[in-house]
């Protein structure tokens, strides 16, 4: 059996997550990153809340940079993450360890 990994997130996309209107997570192509698997189930534990819900990956997609990831999949990603990934990844950390987009499917909501 695949090692469960945890992610945590905000209110608004976990939301989105748990509508299935979010259905790719960008992250830095980091040491944890690079543990993650096709079929890999991750649980996402919404920020501040006892609420969490399972994802299971079904497909990785790996970029250089996120400005080339964003135009590549400009229709699968909502504005709000360009944003919020600016914030949380240094452009020394998107350099270094180039970038991930985890393409998932929602498989056991949790309220």
């Amino acid at each position: 059996m695949k090692r469960i990994l945890t992610q945590h997130k905000e209110k608004e996309p976990f939301e989105r997550i748990l509508k299935r209107k979010k259905k790719v997570e960008i992250r830095v192509y980091d040491k944890k990153r690079k543990k993650i698997k096709l079929g890999q189930i991750i649980k996402i534990f919404e920020c501040g809340s006892k609420r969490y819900l399972f994802i299971k990956v079904i497909g990785l997609s790996r970029f250089s940079n996120f400005e080339t990831l964003f135009s590549i999949l400009k229709d699968k990603i909502n504005p709000s993450d360009k944003t919020l990934l600016r914030k949380v990844y240094s452009e020394s950390e998107e350099r270094k360890y180039g970038v991930l987009a985890i393409h998932f499917e929602l498989i056991k909501p949790k309220k």
